[in-house]
């Protein structure tokens, strides 16, 4: 469907991820259908679907960060994913007709009331800034926001060329360039790829439960 749409345009959305269940198997299909167009922007969340911490759960959210940002192409981050926020109550009565007020609220910059966003009174209210903010995991290296700028810094250097391996159930593996990056998307530990270790979300021995790896070849 899409590649009449690159006939005219430089990019399209490539919503495959943000429609397939978080696991190793239908994430692998929808990639490969969509990376072979090549001008894919990529997209997990944003403002007219569930927010990523509240679709793939808190425990996924930092392999989801690397799967996103490893992907060859363009990709998206709606605000609030880079800090873990998810879904809102939304207003009552609601702003949105269809019910998306849940998936707008603002994002919290600090500890204030209201979270740095403004200094009025928000449609929206922010959600747990006290709990959730930017200020916050900024001075956090161990934070969900430390973890999208390692990736961002690193993505540049990651190399042309994108190939699935055939490696363990539930596992997403792929090279690329001399990178090799590996997504556990199950609750159980599975191999590591081999390589020197440039970035892991979880410590632990081989690949954790729910943990993300790169690596140099």
């Amino acid at each position: 469907q899409c590649a009449r749409w690159l006939e005219v345009l430089d990019l399209v959305f490539g919503f495959e991820l943000l429609f397939t269940p978080w696991e190793g198997e239908p994430l692998r299909a929808a990639i490969d259908r969509a990376v072979t167009l090549e001008r894919v922007a990529w997209v997990m969340s944003n403002h007219d679907f569930d927010r990523l911490a509240t679709r793939v759960g808190p425990e996924n959210l930092r392999a989801a960060a690397v799967l996103l940002l490893t992907l060859p192409g363009a990709a998206f981050v709606y605000q609030g994913d880079e800090i873990g926020q998810p879904n809102g109550p939304g207003a009552d009565p609601p702003y949105d007709r269809a019910g998306r007020d849940g998936l707008r609220h603002p994002l919290a910059w600090d500890t204030t009331p209201n979270g740095g966003f403004t200094t009025g009174t928000p449609w929206l209210a922010v959600l747990d800034p006290a709990k959730r903010n930017v200020e916050s995991q900024r001075g956090d290296e161990a934070s969900l926001l430390a973890l999208y700028r390692r990736l961002l810094e690193l993505r540049g250097r990651l190399g042309a060329g994108f190939r699935f391996l055939d490696v363990e159930p539930g596992v997403l593996a792929y090279e690329r360039g001399d990178h090799v990056v590996a997504v556990n998307t199950t609750a159980e530990q599975r191999k590591a790829p081999e390589g020197v270790p440039l970035l892991k979300t979880h410590e632990g021995p081989e690949l954790p439960p729910h943990a993300a790896q790169i690596v140099k070849k």
